[in-house]
């Protein structure tokens, strides 16, 4: 199998996933309480001292959450093995995962470390 035949394969079932995981969240939105936590508790999954992002908490309020991710082990991980095109993937997926989840969220990105910015920026807005 060729190189862009295996990233096409590649690209097809990470997507699958991250549509999968899209409808588990959009489910689970459905619950207010979950709803009401949403934006915060995603912003921990960065917060934390043994995260393995180099993260900067924009805000993280009753608004919504920011944040920006400065290293990206997934985009290390594919430079290292010479597979770059590989991390915009991964980025693609969390465009996928977050994008029109629910009706009083709001997903918005600039940019991403894989696709040549200074970070990966993540807002989930309250609508």
């Amino acid at each position: 199998m060729g190189k862009v035949k295996a990233l096409e394969l590649f690209r097809k079932i990470y997507f699958k996933a991250a549509y999968e995981c899209k409808d588990f969240l959009k489910n689970k939105l459905q619950d207010e309480d979950f709803l009401k936590i949403f934006p915060h508790d995603f912003v921990q999954t960065v917060r934390s001292e043994n995260s393995v992002w180099k993260s900067e908490i924009i805000s993280d309020n009753e608004n919504g959450s920011e944040f920006r991710i400065y290293t990206c082990p997934f985009r290390d991980f594919c430079a290292a093995y010479n597979v770059p095109e590989i991390a915009t993937i991964f980025c693609e997926s969390d465009d996928i995962m977050y994008s029109e989840l629910h009706p009083k969220i709001k997903w918005e990105r600039n940019g991403t470390l894989a696709r040549g910015n200074a970070y990966c920026d993540f807002r989930i807005v309250r609508c």
